[in-house]
């Protein structure tokens, strides 16, 4: 006479009539639940439409001086930056949520290597033109854009927004007390000339004299047809060193004039 199988009721194994246990098969099914605590997906994208746009911000005032990064690329760090942070905050929701035993997740680490990204970005728009390193404060506004960016994806909409702000006051609404504050501390100018390597230098002292500076260090770098020359110039109280520049730029054979007092 043949066993027969008992039906077992649920969370219990089957057995044969005799009492011996059978093995049985589980299949562990999850329902994706919806976890109030995530956001839309229409707020979401509004998210990354802020953080787009407070970038765009910063970007346009180092676009309107001409750095090496501008507009588009701190829009695209901003907007790189707030996705990250999204999909760190709320995109591993459905492993996380289906409360498996085991299953662990860190929604910080994702940020942190936001932090650690941007720094390649920011380095590469520091540029050594001879001994003058241009492009600290554009990295720096890099650097802020994507902890902007990160603030507004995780949902810090006002401290990214109050951010965003006052890196454009230090950006643009400092530029006079910068000016002013150069203006009675500094007692030389730093002028760096790009050129061909055909450039009459000494024309160009003598333009730098008939202007009002006192030259202390003329240094001389050549890389290939072109010269990169380093300026040290005391100028006159009443000579503003815009006007150095200009005289140095209707030199013949001269590129670029930048300088820092």
């Amino acid at each position: 006479m043949g066993s027969a199988l008992n039906v077992p009721r649920e969370g219990e194994g089957a057995t044969t009539s005799s009492g011996t246990p059978r093995l049985s098969r589980h299949i562990l099914t999850v329902k994706p639940r919806h976890n109030p605590f995530v956001p839309s997906q229409a707020d979401l994208v509004l998210r990354l439409l802020l953080a787009s746009a407070l970038a765009g911000l910063l970007g346009g005032e180092r676009e309107l001086t001409d750095q090496p990064a501008g507009f588009r690329t701190h829009i695209l760090v901003g907007l790189g930056a707030a996705l990250f942070a999204v999909i760190s905050a709320y995109g591993f929701e459905s492993v996380v949520g289906s409360a498996r035993p085991g299953v662990q997740a860190d929604p910080t680490r994702v940020a942190s290597q936001i932090v650690v990204g941007i720094g390649f970005l920011g380095g590469g728009a520091i540029i050594k033109y001879g001994a003058s390193i241009r492009g600290l404060t554009t990295a720096a506004s890099l650097w802020v854009t994507a902890a902007v960016g990160t603030a507004v994806g995780i949902g810090m909409l006002a401290l990214g927004s109050v951010t965003a702000a006052i890196t454009l006051l230090a950006l643009v609404g400092l530029r006079p007390l910068r000016r002013l504050i150069r203006r009675y501390a500094r007692d030389r100018d730093e002028y760096i000339v790009e050129a061909r390597r055909d450039v009459d230098v000494a024309s160009m002292l003598t333009r730098i004299r008939e202007a009002g500076g006192t030259i202390e260090l003329v240094r001389i770098t050549e890389e290939g047809p072109d010269r990169s020359i380093r300026l040290l110039v005391r100028p006159s109280p009443t000579i503003p060193p815009a006007q150095i520049a200009a005289a140095i730029s209707g030199v013949e054979h001269v590129h670029n004039v930048d300088w820092t007092g």
